[in-house]
């Protein structure tokens, strides 16, 4: 039998069973944990085709993948699993020399077992700023142990 994590989790004592419980909850509140804002910001940029790109500056633990739709929307997801900073180039084919506005939404934490609770239910969740692109290649750095998704607008 494979084990999984529950999508809902009581936090009163011997409800939890799994570090990666997606929403946890009492009588009175609940909170997402990071897990679930991870499956948030994933799922809020989708493609429907792979976009030729290539990856310098990544050491260990870095970790992406860039999507688009048909004229739409360029998707970078960007993991840097990494207890350091990381500064990387990621040249994407299809955004020509053209100047962009992408919208960045970056999960973060100081360590690897960070989390939220009951009564820190926002210790850890998505943070959304602008990145200024450029032509096709983007430089970038990547806070330790984060998450982020560039939606690059291709109109």
């Amino acid at each position: 039998m494979a084990a999984y994590a529950p999508l809902f989790v009581n936090v009163n004592p011997g409800g939890m069973q799994w570090t990666s419980d997606l929403i946890g909850y009492d009588a009175l509140n609940s909170y997402g944990s990071p897990s679930y804002y991870a499956q948030v910001v994933f799922s809020s940029c989708l493609g429907d085709h792979i976009v030729s790109s290539d990856l310098s500056g990544a050491g260990e633990k870095f970790f992406y993948s860039v999507t688009a739709t048909a004229n739409s929307k360029a998707c970078l997801k960007i993991v840097n699993a990494a207890s350091t900073p990381q500064t990387v180039t990621i040249n994407v084919a299809g955004l020509g020399g053209e100047k962009h506005t992408a919208t960045v939404d970056t999960l973060k934490a100081n360590t690897t077992w960070a989390t939220n609770s009951i009564t820190d239910p926002n210790r850890i969740v998505p943070v959304r700023s602008k990145l200024n692109i450029s032509g096709e290649r983007i430089q970038h750095s990547m806070p330790p142990y984060s998450i982020q998704v560039l939606q690059i607008d291709l109109k």
